[in-house]
Order: C-alpha cells, then sequence, then structure tokens
C-alpha cells in the first residue's frame, strides 16, 4: 500500500491495482525473493549455482570508455594538425630563413600556440564588451523613449486640460 500511494496520485485506479499486484506477491514470497535477488548487498557474495546475479560491473562499460577514449584521441589530433597547418602558414618563411635547430622551432610552435589561445580569449572578451555596449544602449533607447512618451503624454493631457477650462 505505502508503494502504491507514492507512486500514483491519490484515488487513481492504478493504485487499487498496484496495491492488489503487491499483495498478491507478499503473499506468495514473490516479493521476498525480489527484494533478496536486487536490494540485498550480500546477493553478490552468496550467489549460487541455482541463483545468478547479473549486475553491471566497471568492465561491462570497456566499449563504451575506448569509444569516448578514440573520440576525444581523434578530436584532440584533428586540433593538434589544424594547429600546424596554421604555424606552417604563419611561420614557414621565419623558420626556413632562421635555420633553427628542433628545440627553438618547438619553443616557437609553442609560443604560436599561446598567442592563438590569447587571441581567442581577448576575441571572445570583445565580443562580450560589444554584447553589453549595444543591451546597454538599447535600454538607453527604450528609456529616453519610454520619457518621451510620457512628457508627449502629459503635454496633450495639459493642452486638453486647458482647452477645457476655457
Amino acid at each position: 500500500m505505502f508503494i502504491s500511494n507514492q507512486a500514483f496520485a491519490r484515488d487513481s485506479p492504478l493504485s487499487l491495482d498496484m496495491s492488489t499486484a503487491i499483495l498478491k506477491l507478499s503473499d506468495n514470497g514473490d516479493l521476498q525473493r525480489i527484494h533478496d535477488k536486487w536490494l540485498k548487498s550480500s546477493a553478490c557474495a552468496s550467489q549460487g549455482s541455482k541463483l545468478q546475479v547479473d549486475r553491471l560491473q566497471l568492465k561491462s562499460f570497456w566499449g563504451l570508455f575506448v569509444l569516448c577514449g578514440s573520440a576525444c584521441f581523434l578530436a584532440l589530433i584533428i586540433y593538434f594538425i589544424n594547429m600546424l597547418r596554421q604555424f606552417s602558414k604563419h611561420y614557414t618563411e621565419e623558420v626556413i630563413s632562421s635555420g633553427s635547430s628542433r628545440s627553438a622551432r618547438l619553443q616557437t610552435f609553442i609560443s604560436f600556440v599561446d598567442e592563438k589561445e590569447e587571441e581567442v580569449k581577448s576575441r571572445s572578451k570583445r565580443r562580450q564588451m560589444e554584447r553589453m555596449s549595444n543591451r546597454s544602449a538599447s535600454e538607453d533607447e527604450s528609456m529616453y523613449n519610454s520619457k518621451r512618451r510620457h512628457i508627449d503624454q502629459s503635454s496633450s493631457r495639459m493642452s486638453l486640460d486647458s482647452g477645457n477650462n476655457a
């Protein structure tokens, strides 16, 4: 009765059916067997040959882990290739003319990646500032229009009042 009262609205026709089903399970002992099989923590320890519990374990998700890891690794490779292409477009002449060592080229590449990151951050800050300035400008304009309407309404009322008084 407790479960059906919590699961269904009061006076629901399903509540009576659920209560009846739970009472039948309780009378023939099936409710206790279900409880022992799925809800007791000792079910794993007392597994016998006739009682097998199919529980999810960490190794049950290995395929999901492989899929997610592969997708992340592929995204990282694509990002790295994209950065290398951009680096080669911008710094090819500089690296070739300097004839620098591998470590110097690596340092140049890392500084290029840092510059790109700072550029993206500054671009997003600039967009935020533009949005805020646009928002404040539109708020100022709506406030001005509101005041203007109020003044127009007041002046029209005054002219009507003066016309009625004359």
